[in-house]
């Protein structure tokens, strides 16, 4: 195992330079004069327009422009973002961990209620059960997530009286994760608003993760549940709950812990449009602001951190593959 996680890891840097070169070229597309407009006043001369491009480096050719910009990643320096004045890498600790708590929150939902609604199906299949959840299923990957999110914040609006807006000042952030400063703060009224606040954009960005799971779920444990040691097992007379988890979900979870880690990756790289909705501040809510005011500094520094984040799960989840299966070995 040291030795394919040594690969897996001397693979990263090679990855991380495909990314960083794909970003750079997409944001180089850009004419300079739109870049340099996101830093500037909307009524401005020529000449300050053309100061900003050229104190950037932007008239340069690509592979100066981009040469520099590797050298200052190679040195931590993600870059400053035109429109807030501000350094990107201090703005991605700040908004990181808010999309780390919304994609934990969601990913918990999706995998226990995708994995129980696979393993209900799966057990009657044909049943009206069985056709309800692969109904669900086939609804919950259709429904775009956006369309989702501003029905639910409309209903929240109109109905309901859940917080959109976080109620932990700024200046008692210690991990600047809501649920878990509260908890530091040994505030339960706090906890609960920061809760409730929470479980609205989980559920509804877990929505399509979860019906992937339950879909996944559901094939794998049709697949083992007619194995003969399952058999072996309910003849012995175990009762249906211990041959399920014990014997059949537990052959069975290979695919689920790849999709699993899939799904965690795509959340924390794609939640983009529900953090914007639900005004969750967030990486994807800041990668989108910057998107929009031509400020792709940040974006940049945003699709690395995504990608990193995408492949460091799914390492974690090849690395589980022997303990949830002793008989894979890691080549």
């Amino acid at each position: 195992m040291g030795s394919y996680l040594a690969r897996r890891l001397l693979m990263l840097p090679a990855m991380l330079f495909a990314v960083s070169l794909l970003a750079f070229g997409i944001a180089w597309s850009v004419p300079p004069e739109r870049r340099a407009l996101a830093g500037v006043e909307k009524h401005v001369s020529p000449e300050q327009l053309r100061a900003t491009i050229v104190e950037n480096g932007w008239d340069r050719p690509f592979l100066v422009q981009y040469w520099r910009y590797l050298g200052n990643l190679c040195a931590g320096d993600l870059g400053r973002s035109i429109e807030r004045r501000s350094n990107v890498a201090t703005d991605l600790v700040a908004k990181f961990p808010a999309t780390i708590e919304l994609a934990l929150a969601s990913m918990a939902i999706a995998a226990v209620g995708g994995i129980l609604v696979g393993i209900a199906s799966a057990y009657a299949r044909g049943s009206a059960l069985d056709k309800a959840a692969m109904l669900y299923a086939l609804v919950g990957v259709s429904v775009p997530v956006f369309w989702l999110a501003l029905m639910v914040k409309e209903l929240i609006i109109a109905y309901l009286s859940v917080p959109l807006i976080s109620a932990i000042p700024p200046d008692t952030w210690w991990t600047r994760i809501e649920t878990v400063d509260a908890l530091i703060a040994a505030d339960p009224h706090r906890f609960a608003v920061a809760l409730r606040r929470l479980l609205i954009p989980a559920f509804v960005l877990a929505t399509v993760p979860l019906a992937v799971i339950a879909r996944i779920t559901r094939a794998a444990m049709l697949e083992v549940l007619g194995a003969d040691y399952v058999r072996t097992a309910r003849a012995k007379g175990l009762g249906e709950v211990a041959v399920l988890l014990r014997h059949a979900l537990k052959s069975a979870a290979l695919p689920i812990a790849t999709i699993v880690g899939m799904q965690l990756g795509y959340l924390l790289g794609g939640a983009v449009l529900t953090e914007t909705i639900f005004d969750w501040d967030g990486l994807g809510k800041y990668v989108a602001r910057a998107v929009l005011a031509n400020d792709f500094a940040p974006v940049q520094a945003g699709v690395l951190v995504m990608a990193s984040a995408f492949a460091l799960v799914n390492l974690v989840v090849d690395l589980s593959y022997p303990f949830l299966d002793p008989r894979v070995t890691l080549a």
